[in-house]
């Protein structure tokens, strides 16, 4: 820019599937505990949470959603308050919450 600001291009997300809103209170079970989260997004292959505590890469957990559906996976990332879950077994592309 002519003002010496530099501006950067918008990059490409890396991930693997689009995500759905989801927006639902959601119970996180870790390491033998319980923890009160909320469920952002959700996609054939994992789900984004909020409003959690640091987990470890490779943990396996259970989100259970406040609408009643369970889901097993593993932690695929966690920064801050934020965590991706990677499903043990994917979504059909057709599941209500992919689809709705």
């Amino acid at each position: 820019r002519e003002d010496g600001t530099i501006l950067l291009p918008q990059l490409a997300e890396r991930r693997r599937a689009p995500r759905q809103s989801l927006l639902q209170q959601a119970l996180v079970r870790a390491h033998g505990t319980e923890i009160h989260a909320f469920a952002r997004d959700i996609s054939f292959g994992g789900i984004g949470l909020t409003r959690m505590p640091a987990l470890r890469a490779g943990e396996h957990v259970e989100v259970e959603l406040s609408s009643g559906r369970s889901f097993h996976g593993i932690v695929a990332w966690s920064s801050g308050e934020d965590t991706g879950i990677r499903f043990d077994r994917p979504l059909s592309p057709t599941d209500p919450l992919i689809f709705g």
